[in-house]
């Protein structure tokens, strides 16, 4: 493909469509191999969310009642239930990935997690 191709040009099933396609899949395989990005922390996801105004503390009541509760999930001193954190992800608070970055629940707890999330990680790679 010429370098001065204008991409606003290129057509679907051309050889310089297929050209910028294969090379952006290329370039996309190798920033997942070498400049991955992990899922944001849990807890300050959600604390950025509250600062922000993306989340209400009415809506986070909804799903973590117990004010106590609250506060330790939001100070990192108690771990969210599974009940919780499947209910943050039906909402869309936070991505399914972050919930495997540390070690929230027992071994079957995590297991019954992706079994029922699994299609959103296949989905986001």
């Amino acid at each position: 493909m010429p370098e001065s191709t204008n991409l606003s040009t290129l057509h679907p099933g051309t050889l310089a469509w297929e050209e910028l396609d294969l090379l952006s899949e290329l370039v996309w395989a190798y920033e997942q191999h070498c400049y991955a990005i992990s899922p944001p922390d849990l807890i300050a996801l959600l604390n950025s969310k509250l600062e922000s105004g993306e989340l209400n503390l009415d809506q986070l009541k909804e799903v973590l009642p117990n004010r106590s509760t609250r506060s330790q999930v939001l100070n990192k001193k108690r771990r969210i239930s599974m009940k919780a954190a499947l209910e943050m992800v039906d909402r869309e608070w936070v991505p399914v990935e972050s919930f495997f970055q540390t070690s929230y629940w027992s071994s079957f707890e995590r297991q019954r997690f992706i079994r029922k999330y699994s299609f959103l990680l296949s989905s986001a790679i």
